[in-house]
């Protein structure tokens, strides 16, 4: 498995690319799942997707807005303190500025 026994963090989980993202890492072996947006919502429903696996993966969820330089530092202390490590990195989230 590509991701066996490692953390891996992925912001933008959401209804589209990022939770597909995550349950895919889940899939892949990882132990553990740190996931980030900016609705807390859209992390419990992926916490339950990842479970509903049965793959043991863990998760952890983290609301962050990326574009928030002090919010992105304390989702990496929360995932070190919880799994000591981050392996990985997915970044999904994206601002797509203003549309003039």
């Amino acid at each position: 498995m590509l991701l066996q026994n490692k953390i891996v963090v992925i912001s933008g989980i959401g209804p589209g690319l990022g939770i597909k993202l995550a349950i895919e890492a889940a899939r892949e072996g990882a132990r553990g799942l740190v996931v980030a947006a900016r609705s807390a919502d859209k992390l419990v429903d992926a916490e339950r997707r990842i479970a509903e696996l049965g793959t043991g993966c863990e998760v952890l969820r983290c609301a962050t807005d990326i574009t928030d330089r002090a919010q992105c530092d304390r989702l990496a202390a929360e995932a070190t303190e919880r799994f000591g490590r981050i392996d990985a990195l997915v970044n999904s989230a994206y601002f797509h500025g203003d549309m003039d």
